[in-house]
């Protein structure tokens, strides 16, 4: 058994609190910028690299090294040829594309990216933090076991896979975000 509060419940609102002294302009403004840099790599970047880089980025565009946040991600990618049945919607078959590939790789499916063109071309690029990880994801790919797995997969959306032609290389993608200030 619960007490009963103490108080009766009132039907008025409560008073908002207020100042008659307005708040401070801000003083400073800006805006985020966005720097990326990208290529094939055949190894992963170094914490020398990386900090070389960001101390680079940092002295030109004015910002502390601490200001930059950097991020690393390793790609592997490629392209299928596959039927996607007319009554299924774009958004399902990137869905179901995605799911099947991160199912069968192991990971996650936010690190899954599908894209169908206006043609009907499908691509997918897997990112991941590891040069190793997306070197083995191009191993992975390319063997007749994950095409299998694949058309397996998509068949239980109604897909059909044609065919899987992954890359041979592991992309890198070097993304820099920092806020310039303006006084």
């Amino acid at each position: 058994m619960t007490s009963s509060p103490t108080l009766s419940p009132t039907v008025l609102p409560s008073h908002v609190p207020f100042t008659t002294i307005p708040s401070a302009h801000p003083t400073i403004t800006g805006s985020v910028t966005s720097l990326t840099l990208s290529g094939i790599t055949s190894d992963s970047m170094s914490v020398h690299e990386i900090d070389e880089i960001t101390s680079d980025i940092a002295g030109v565009y004015g910002v502390t090294e601490a200001d930059v946040v950097l991020t690393v991600d390793y790609i592997s990618s490629g392209a299928l040829n596959a039927t996607i049945p007319s009554a299924m919607s774009h958004s399902e078959a990137v869905d179901s594309i995605e799911k099947s590939i991160s199912d069968i790789l192991g990971i996650h499916s936010s690190n899954v990216n599908v894209l169908i063109d206006d043609e009907g071309k499908i691509t997918y690029s897997v990112a991941v933090d590891s040069y190793i990880t997306a070197a083995s994801m191009v191993n992975t790919t390319q063997q007749g076991t994950f095409v299998s797995q694949l058309y397996d997969a998509l068949q239980n959306f109604g897909i059909d896979l044609e065919d899987v032609a992954p890359e041979d290389d592991v992309d890198i993608l070097v993304s820099f975000r920092f806020h310039l200030l303006i006084f």
